[in-house]
């Protein structure tokens, strides 16, 4: 599924409705076969609202007297609704939507980035980071989820969010299929358990 979402979000604007139009229009040999496919299209998109939107990437140049992080949060489905707060430097910076990234531009030194979470969810502990000047680093959001059984309650579900720091070959390959997200027109954080995301 996640890889027909992600098809459909890379056609034209007018490809899509046509789309859509022939997908509903054809083999409507009953009203459960009609109704079914609405209930695909409408959870297609809804999976794509919730993915960030914005130019593919593009690396961007540096100057040699600061350091350059690219944050990222590769397309996938599982806690793909959530988009959690960035914090660097225990200033907040954007909400991380699905398939997105930014960048930023930091004086050498010790760095720390972190996530805000509502109650509901787990984050990891900070990264920290030594930046040097003229350097490029990557830092990739993982999410996971724990399932726990509980006596007379039943199954629970435990999401994890982190910030790991990955090679920059790594990063590199990684990030191709990001979005870019930029931070002077994201929404802050909020505690919302249903609109975390932009």
């Amino acid at each position: 599924m996640q890889g027909v979402t992600c098809v459909i979000r890379s056609l034209p604007a007018r490809w899509r409705v046509e789309w859509i139009v022939f997908f509903l229009t054809t083999d409507n040999n009953s009203r459960g076969d009609f109704l079914y496919k609405v209930l695909i299209v409408m959870g297609l998109a809804l999976l794509s609202a919730c993915s960030a939107t914005g130019p593919k990437f593009n690396a961007v140049s540096h100057p040699t007297n600061d350091s350059l992080i690219y944050v990222y949060r590769p397309d996938l489905f599982q806690n793909g609704a959530i988009s959690p707060g960035i914090v660097v430097d225990n200033e907040e910076r954007l909400l991380l939507q699905n398939n997105g990234y930014t960048y930023f531009y930091l004086p050498p030194g010790q760095h720390q980035f972190s996530i805000l979470l509502s109650d509901r969810y787990t984050p990891a502990e900070p990264t920290k980071l030594l930046m040097e000047a003229g350097t490029v680093y990557y830092l990739k959001l993982v999410t996971g989820n724990i399932f726990n059984s509980m006596p007379g309650v039943g199954l629970s579900v435990n999401r994890k969010f982190g910030l790991i720091s990955v090679e920059e070959e790594i990063g590199k390959a990684e990030i191709q299929d990001c979005r870019y997200l930029n931070p002077s027109e994201s929404k802050k954080f909020s505690k919302s358990y249903f609109l975390e995301s932009n």
